[in-house]
């Protein structure tokens, strides 16, 4: 679904020197220039040195997709959450829907955008797509479940892990795990349909 085969292909994975500096992030820190994916905090040590942490990093996403994919095969209507400091318009933005769409015909998509740091504030919503701009920059706490920049999820149904409901104000930290796995999952087929440039 989002290029695993190319995904984390050894030779596309360097180490990115210097590292970032914030916290909860290591000294090992490599980007898959294939992708163009940066892993900030999956190694723990010199893959270099130490092969096996390559091999258990690319279980961990080759799990991550294979869970994706099954729960996918399952659901009825998925919600898709984007958050970005990127500037997108409404056209790519429901192409990157369609493109989901596509890929599984079986599933309703409806994207969610919130967008920072943009030139306009407004709220787009049409059809399927809906789309939060803000002219102000991402904060910190925009990451928290109380953040009113989540209010949309206020209510929504999401199913869990072990197939219960929860319609309960900012279900998170379930769905901001979520919304990173697609965010990603977003970016890979936006690069694979030939929007490289814009990602950059």
């Amino acid at each position: 679904m989002c290029g695993e085969h190319e995904w984390l292909e050894k030779g596309n994975v360097k180490r990115i020197t210097p590292p970032y500096q914030s916290p909860g992030l290591g000294p090992f820190q490599y980007r898959d220039e294939g992708a163009g994916f940066e892993f900030l905090h999956d190694f723990h040590g010199d893959i270099g040195e130490k092969p096996q942490l390559y091999n258990d990093v690319v279980a961990v996403y080759r799990r991550r997709f294979d869970r994706l994919r099954a729960w996918l095969a399952n659901a009825g209507r998925v919600l898709l959450v984007l958050d970005s400091l990127l500037k997108f318009s409404n056209e790519r933005l429901e192409e990157l829907r369609s493109l989901w769409a596509a890929r599984f015909p079986n599933v309703e998509f409806d994207l969610f955008a919130v967008l920072y740091s943009q030139d306009v504030e407004e709220w787009y919503d049409e059809g399927h797509l809906n789309v939060r701009r803000l002219r102000r920059a991402k904060h910190v706490y925009d990451n928290e479940a109380t953040a009113p920049v989540w209010d949309f999820l206020d209510g929504v149904t999401l199913s869990g892990r072990m197939g219960y409901e929860s319609t309960a104000a900012h279900p998170i930290p379930f769905v901001y795990r979520l919304v990173r796995l697609v965010f990603l999952a977003c970016r890979k087929i936006l690069r694979r349909a030939g929007y490289a440039a814009s990602l950059e």
